[in-house]
């Protein structure tokens, strides 16, 4: 559910701050820039996405301002 949609909710917005994206890596399909991260088919294993996501995730956990 994207920021906008959950937002839009009154019910979401009782007590709690307006959310905030602080980081997004995007999708697989969008690396391989074929339409691929539209249909969800990457033709990897879980394993394999997963290493393709760890070094990107690695740089957000270990960010300082």
């Amino acid at each position: 559910m994207e920021r906008f949609e959950f937002w839009a909710n009154p019910m979401n917005r009782l007590n709690r701050p307006k959310p905030i994206v602080a980081a997004s890596i995007g999708s697989y399909g969008a690396f391989l820039a074929d339409g691929s991260e539209y249909r969800g088919n990457y033709d990897l294993t879980l394993i394999e996405l997963m290493d393709f996501h760890q070094p990107r995730l690695a740089v957000l956990a270990n960010y300082s301002d």
